[in-house]
């Protein structure tokens, strides 16, 4: 008898130490209604960097209320038929708003055509998309809601419909916008309010270049000199606050494209024909990503094909292919009709590209990542 009781109290201690070690390692509650303060986060940036790039400054027309209700309904798994994804299944804010996988998975688990792009400074830009086929934010949101894969609603009105019969929802929209009734127009403005203001200004180059990179290790400052010299900055310098970007190429990921990205290239005035005639079977043309934070935001390309950046950086090294329509400023030399194509190679040397990629990884903006006012609504820090 006396030995059943020992043995009883030695598996009662151990469950009780067990709960205590589940409990001390479930350091986050999950709730089912957003936990927010009484009053919306403050969303303005303006004027409070003075690196932070001037078409950015402008890009304040939503309220702190309609920016952080987006906040709610980008982490709502509402907006899937099923209520199996958000926005955010597929933009982890950990991942600089990138997906992590090389394809992303939709509310019935099928996989996406294509990697999910990195959401950060979306208006700092003409084109939205792997394709460019959208371009204006607001517009864009509510594409993923109505794709049969991604969150599988028929119309826009059944999200609408949802969100209305919520217990959360009417206060929220009334309180940023001073009415209970749902609107698709309302919807996109709260959501690309928010998915505007997801910007990164913060990192490790923002603040370098703000002292003539005194703070860059030899490495770094070499990566820095090679990003200049082999022309990187021609395609991604818009992005890192100076000089300006394609939008849009064909960097000679293949001579045939399975995928044969943008329909149009020179939609919106982004490419012209009469500025760049050599353009022939209009295939391959794809967005010009972001490089901030790019070091986390893996795998790359439109299809998720490099998983490092080591393969990335070895693609332009040595491995661009002479495809018809390949990038004047991927080219060895340009003939006079544009028809002979010979791809650069860089020839860097292990140091080099080793020192390019520790330049790339100076523009991981760790506020940006960790920034309360970009997070789960949905999930709090447990006491």
């Amino acid at each position: 008898m006396k030995k059943t009781i020992y043995v009883l109290a030695g598996i009662l201690i151990f469950l009780v130490a067990c709960k205590k070690v589940t409990n001390s390692e479930s350091s986050y509650l999950n709730s089912e209604t957003p936990l927010l303060g009484e009053t919306a986060a403050d969303y303005s940036i303006r004027g409070k960097e003075k690196h932070l790039p001037f078409q950015l400054t402008q890009n304040s027309t939503f309220s702190n209320e309609k920016i952080e209700l987006g906040r709610v309904l980008f982490y709502d798994k509402k907006l899937s038929v099923n209520q199996a994804i958000s926005c955010a299944s597929c933009h982890k804010q950990e991942l600089a708003f990138s997906d992590g996988v090389k394809a992303s998975r939709g509310f019935g688990n099928e996989a996406t055509p294509r990697n999910s792009m990195a959401i950060v400074n979306s208006d700092f830009g003409r084109g939205l998309f792997w394709d460019l086929r959208e371009f204006d934010v607001k517009s864009m949101v509510t594409k993923p809601v109505q794709n049969h894969i991604e969150m599988g609603f028929d119309s826009i009105t059944q999200t609408l419909d949802r969100l209305q019969k919520s217990s959360y929802y009417p206060a929220l929209f009334e309180r940023a916008f001073g009415t209970k009734t749902i609107t698709v127009e309302n919807l996109s403005e709260a959501l690309g309010g928010f998915v505007s203001n997801l910007i990164s200004f913060k990192s490790p180059y923002d603040f370098a270049a703000d002292n003539n990179f005194a703070s860059y290790t030899s490495e770094e400052i070499r990566g820095w000199e090679i990003f200049n010299e082999k022309r990187c900055i021609g395609c991604h310098g818009f992005d890192l606050n100076q000089g300006w970007s394609t939008e849009v190429a064909n960097i000679g990921l293949d001579l045939v494209y399975k995928d044969k990205g943008s329909k149009n290239p020179f939609k919106g005035g982004i490419l012209e024909p009469p500025f760049d005639p050599r353009f022939s079977s209009g295939e391959g043309f794809f967005k010009v990503p972001t490089l901030r934070n790019i070091a986390l935001t893996a795998p790359y390309m439109h299809d998720g094909r490099f998983n490092t950046l080591e393969e990335v950086v070895e693609h332009y090294n040595s491995g661009i292919k002479d495809h018809p329509d390949l990038d004047w400023a991927l080219r060895e030399e340009i003939s006079a009709d544009f028809s002979k194509v010979k791809a650069k190679k860089m020839n860097l040397s292990a140091y080099d590209k080793k020192a390019l990629i520790a330049f790339l990884k100076t523009l991981t903006d760790q506020n940006f990542i960790h920034d309360k006012k970009f997070s789960n609504p949905f999930v709090a820090k447990a006491n």
